[in-house]
C-alpha cells in the first residue's frame, strides 16, 4: 500500500483541482448544501476539505490510521473517522448522501460489501455518487501484456526471499474478477 506524505501546499493544490472533476458537476446537481454527506474511503480527503469549505456537512471515512493522523495534522478541523468502508461505524440511515470515489472495486469478493454499507448508512431517498476505474484501451493493453505482473515481479521475489511468502498470479484467481 502506498502511503502519501504531502505538505499543506500540495493538499491545497489537490483541493483546488476538485472543480475540474466530473464528480463536481454531479455533486452540485444532486447533493444539496444542507445534506449530511459521507465520503466513504476518503483517501486523500480532498473532497472532504473542498465540500466543507463549500458549506456542506461532511464526514470522511478512511481505513488507514496513519492517513487519518496525517490529514488531522494538515486539516485538524475536518471530521475524519478511521474505519472500514465495508463495515463503517455509523448508524443506519445517518447520511443524506454518500460519495465513494474509486473505492468499491478494491474488495477481492467484489463490490458488494462496501455497496451494502453505503446502502445501510444512506437515508431513504438519499443519493450515492460512486465511481470506479474505467477499463479503457490502455488498461486492456496492459492486461494483455501482463504489465501488472511484470512490474510487480521484483516485489514478489523480494517477499518470497525475505518472508518466504509466495505471491500468486492474480489473473489465475477467478474469484478476483472484480
Amino acid at each position: 500500500m502506498i502511503e502519501f506524505q504531502w505538505c499543506k501546499e500540495d493538499a491545497d493544490d489537490l483541493v483546488r483541482s476538485c472543480k475540474l472533476d466530473d464528480v463536481w458537476f454531479l455533486i452540485q446537481k444532486y447533493i444539496p448544501r444542507e445534506a449530511r454527506v459521507l465520503e466513504s474511503g476518503c483517501g486523500l480527503r480532498r473532497y472532504v476539505r473542498f465540500l466543507k469549505d463549500g458549506g456542506w456537512s461532511i464526514v470522511g471515512l478512511e481505513l488507514s490510521p496513519q492517513r487519518v493522523a496525517q490529514v488531522k495534522d494538515i486539516w485538524p478541523d475536518l471530521e475524519i473517522v478511521q474505519g472500514d468502508a465495508a463495515h463503517s461505524p455509523f448508524p443506519k440511515n445517518s447520511f443524506d448522501a454518500v460519495i465513494s470515489l474509486g473505492v468499491v472495486e478494491h474488495w477481492d469478493v467484489g463490490p458488494q460489501p462496501p455497496l451494502r454499507d453505503i446502502c445501510r448508512v444512506l437515508k431513504p431517498e438519499g443519493v450515492a455518487i460512486i465511481t470506479v476505474p474505467c477499463n479503457n484501451r490502455v488498461r486492456q493493453v496492459k492486461q494483455r501484456l501482463w504489465w501488472y505482473e511484470v512490474t510487480q515481479f521484483p516485489r514478489a521475489v523480494a517477499k518470497y526471499m525475505l518472508r518466504h511468502q509466495p505471491q500468486p498470479i492474480l489473473r489465475f484467481k477467478h474469484n478476483l474478477d472484480y
